[in-house]
């Protein structure tokens, strides 16, 4: 697809734009729950906490915009078993783009260093390339086609590089 549905993969920006709100660059339970255990609940807590969702919105796009993406954030549950910042449609080149403007920002070291620890029943696709920094997302579309994405940062023999995938099987499930 050509701008998929974020998904997961919204809690890294997310994450970084509650980084910037606190006074320490330690990550919170509620970070460390929605990055390396992919917890949804956690997320909500951390965009709640980022102020009403037209604020929640802007603060992450401007994590987003410090990397040049031109990504808008969802604030409005378009499907209400979703988060809304979830639902954003976000590019696969805006989002390895992104990625690699982000991961060369110290202030998001705590949360590249969380994309370090997924747990290990999320290691697939870049999960399984050691040392690979990484976060997942997935979930159906309207019409029960089913959506995995990934964007991480990989090393590799000349530094590290950026990427992001998506894939829908081919049989829609």
């Amino acid at each position: 697809p050509a701008d998929p549905v974020a998904w997961s993969t919204a809690k890294v920006p997310l994450a970084m734009a509650v980084l910037r709100e606190q006074p320490t660059s330690q990550p919170s339970d509620a970070m460390r729950a929605a990055i390396d255990h992919s917890d949804n609940a956690a997320a909500q807590v951390l965009w709640a906490g980022l102020g009403e969702p037209e604020t929640a919105k802007a603060k992450m796009e401007a994590v987003l915009r410090e990397a040049g993406d031109p990504t808008v954030v969802q604030s409005v549950r378009v499907r209400p078993e979703f988060s809304a910042f979830g639902q954003s449609r976000w590019s696969i080149s805006d989002q390895a783009a992104f990625l690699s403007h982000a991961a060369c920002d110290p202030r998001n070291n705590a949360v590249f260093a969380l994309m370090g620890e997924i747990q290990s029943d999320q290691h697939w696709g870049l999960g399984r390339i050691a040392d690979t920094q990484f976060k997942g997302g997935w979930g159906p579309a309207p019409d029960g086609t089913y959506l995995v994405r990934q964007f991480g940062v990989l090393p590799t023999a000349h530094g590290r590089i950026a990427v992001a995938v998506a894939a829908v099987d081919g049989s829609g499930t």
